[in-house]
């Protein structure tokens, strides 16, 4: 015959009283820490559900997330089933620091995933625009990521949403301590519930962390949770839409160099007409970035391919005036001259400006594309299948630069699902 211990009867005995007598227990208290302890565990894992709708103009992008957490609460050890959990009971909260206004925050989930141990599962849904902050110097060959800024100071919110703690009325000390899921039956860190497709963008993999800040001033012990997406812009869109107008403008502007030397007024009315095409061109490519205080790689070819135009007025009137110094044979001859010069200095100057953050975009792919082997070598060395560790391969944040310092880096190839067809019968 089973005999229960004397751990499991005062339990048992607790359930009891607080299912007989609801009135007297308190549930807008957190559940007891385990003895000896002074806070208890809650684990956490995400669904991620879709980002989309990144506009570096704005500076936002469009979220759908989960958040899943699991603790223990043994004053629910051993519930009748079928019986309502109490409205006021308390449960974790984490909230979105850069959500904007209108994200809408649901709860999904709030359910007693085991009756005999009082082990409870809260989902909450987050969606709407977030705000990010990329970094454009490199535009359009930048890369960055994309920041969903999770955070908590032992916040609550009850059952029934009526009650909460939450921003400055949070308490002091730390509740409960955040931690990823343990239990295989609780799923994994991060759910990836869609492609990673986003438009305009390249997905390359998820970095993560469990941040525990010191206390501040008000003796609140926040912890943030911050889920990063690292992308790197596709660049073909404004090669077609921006780059190759502005290299036929200026391939069209040098036919100026085929007038005559004296026809000063068709030289102009040809330049002044390129210039003013050039000069529109800022105006398109304006409708894609923020108003920021320094010029981008495009921004550059723009300025210099209005700065060649004017150039190619300025030498048309030189020329003008010259002829009738050096006469029409030194003329043509410098004509040809400065076209040759000017053709060679706009592809030279191009390369240089265009060059440099090409380059470092595509080292970052590589480098990326390298942390997805060391994470494959990782896993058949008998360490972690999905991430890798930059505490422990502290060579991977040079290669990284986007991943900030101690979270763990998730290549996409490891958690994103395939494409679900839409159209496929699975009775077929």
């Amino acid at each position: 015959m089973l005999t229960k211990t004397s751990d499991a009867l005062e339990s048992d005995s607790e359930a009891t009283a607080a299912q007989s007598s609801p009135a007297s227990t308190d549930w807008q208290q957190p559940p007891p820490p385990p003895s000896g302890a002074v806070n208890f565990k809650v684990d956490l894992r995400f669904n991620l559900f879709k980002v989309t709708a990144v506009n570096t103009v704005a500076g936002t992008a469009y979220v759908n997330f989960g958040t899943v957490c699991y603790w223990t609460d043994p004053r629910l050890a051993n519930w009748s089933e079928g019986t309502a959990l109490p409205p006021k009971l308390w449960g974790p909260h984490l909230m979105l620091k850069n959500a904007l206004a209108g994200l809408q925050e649901v709860e999904s989930s709030f359910d007693l995933v085991d009756h005999v141990t009082g082990r409870l599962k809260r989902g909450r849904e987050f969606k709407g625009t977030v705000d990010i902050n990329m970094d454009l110097h490199n535009f359009p060959f930048d890369m960055g990521s994309i920041e969903m800024q999770f955070y908590t100071a032992s916040h609550w919110l009850s059952l029934n949403g009526k009650k909460q703690c939450s921003g400055s009325r949070a308490t002091s000390g730390r509740t409960y301590q955040l931690q990823q899921v343990r239990e295989a039956n609780e799923g994994e860190w991060l759910n990836f519930l869609w492609d990673g497709v986003i438009p305009e963008w390249t997905m390359h993999g998820v970095s993560t962390n469990i941040v525990n800040k010191d206390p501040n001033p008000q003796f609140q012990e926040h912890t943030n949770v911050p889920v990063s997406f690292h992308i790197t812009r596709k660049p073909v869109y404004y090669f077609w839409k921006a780059l190759l107008p502005l290299y036929l403008l200026t391939l069209l502007s040098m036919s100026t160099f085929h007038f005559d030397c004296d026809d000063f007024k068709g030289r102009n009315s040809t330049v002044s007409t390129y210039f003013l095409a050039a000069f529109a061109m800022l105006y398109v490519v304006g409708n894609s970035l923020p108003k920021i205080n320094y010029l981008t790689p495009i921004d550059r070819v723009i300025v210099l391919t209005i700065l060649t135009i004017t150039s190619t007025g300025i030498i048309s009137l030189v020329l003008t005036n010259v002829e009738a110094v050096l006469g029409k044979d030194a003329t043509e001859r410098w004509n040809l001259i400065a076209e040759v010069a000017i053709i060679v200095f706009y592809v030279i100057a191009n390369l240089i400006i265009l060059g440099r953050p090409y380059l470092e975009l595509r080292t970052a792919v590589a480098k990326l594309t390298a942390v997805a082997k060391l994470t494959k070598v990782n896993t058949q060395q008998g360490g972690d299948a999905h991430s890798l560790d930059i505490d422990v391969n502290p060579t991977v944040q040079e290669r990284l630069p986007t991943v900030k310092k101690g979270c763990k880096y998730i290549p996409l190839k490891n958690i994103a699902k395939e494409p679900d067809d839409f159209y496929a019968n699975s009775l077929s």
